[in-house]
Parts: structure tokens; sequence; C-alpha cells
């Protein structure tokens, strides 16, 4: 005992680092996000598998893709607006990858033909806007991102930072002795 009659303890707390934990689950959950993607068929131009990314703490985990990326899950609704033209230039590139030939007589310039790639562009553009997506309309889904973050996975994520979480509170139980 002190001179004041309190006894004083020092101790050093240690807070859970569940960052490690967090990592191999951002990581893991990319992986088969890419996956999905590739198997089924939503991965033309690999835009949105090169965007996913993860930011983890010791305490928090978050995952990051392109702003279409839930639109290639549920699909997408009719726009309200008359849009900004994103989705129509997202279209034009798209029929480029997918190698998709309007209807040509064979005597076009390459300007021409250019035109009725934008024109077709335009016309799929604007059938989304007004109608929504097919996906969307059918009110289906595929499975891209949900199953991956789905309740077991997130428990399973749970159970194995739950060891960490008794090594920490062992410490401090240790010290208070």
């Amino acid at each position: 005992m002190s001179a004041g009659g309190s006894l004083k303890k020092q101790f050093e707390i240690k807070t859970p680092n569940y960052k490690p934990f967090f990592d191999r689950y951002g990581e893991s959950s990319i992986e088969r996000i890419r996956k999905n993607l590739r198997s089924t068929g939503t991965n033309a131009s690999g835009s949105l598998s090169r965007s996913l990314r993860k930011e983890s703490t010791k305490t928090r985990i978050a995952v990051f893709a392109l702003y279409y990326a839930f639109w290639q899950e549920e699909g997408r609704k009719p726009t309200k607006n008359s849009g900004d033209g994103s989705l129509q230039k997202a279209i034009r590139k798209w029929i480029d990858i997918r190698g998709i030939k309007p209807v040509l007589t064979g005597k076009e310039t390459p300007e021409q033909i250019e035109k009725k790639k934008q024109g077709l562009a335009y016309i799929i553009a604007r059938r989304i806007h007004i109608e929504g997506t097919l996906l969307h309309k059918l009110g289906e889904r595929r499975e891209l991102w949900t199953n991956v973050f789905s309740n077991e996975s997130i428990e399973n994520l749970k159970e194995e930072m739950s060891a960490e979480t008794v090594n920490v509170l062992s410490d401090v139980i240790r010290q208070l002795r």
C-alpha cells in the first residue's frame, strides 16, 4: 500500500486487432466475386472486376466497386430522369467488346459503321431508361455478392475473430491478478 492507503496497479489494455481477419475476408470475398462475375458472363470489359478493392482497419472492413455493381446482380430499374449519357457510352464500349455488329450493307465507310454502332447504343440505352433491364423486369437476380456476404460467411468470420477477443480478454485478466 502507498502512504495514502490506496493500492495502485498499472496495466496495459490491448484492444483486439481484427485487421488480419478482415484482410483475409476481404481478399477472399473479392476473389469469390470475381469468380462469380466470370462464371455469369457479366465481366465483359473486366472493369468491374478490376474496380473491386477493400479497406480494412483494426475494427472494420469495407469492400468497394464501381457504381453499377449492384445492377449486375439485381438489374436496373427504369430511369427517372434523362440520364447523363454514361449508360450509352458504356453500352457503346460493350458493343465493341462483345463484337456486336449492326446491320450493314457492306458498303459503309468506317464513319458510317461507327454512326450505326452509336445508334445501336442509343437504342439499347433508351430502352433500359424506359423499361429497366430484363433482369430487373423479371425480378430475377444473379448471385454475385449476396452469396459472398451471406450470414454464414459473416458468422464464420465472427467465429475466427472470437479467438482474438478471447486472447485479449485473457491478457487483461492476467494483468488484473
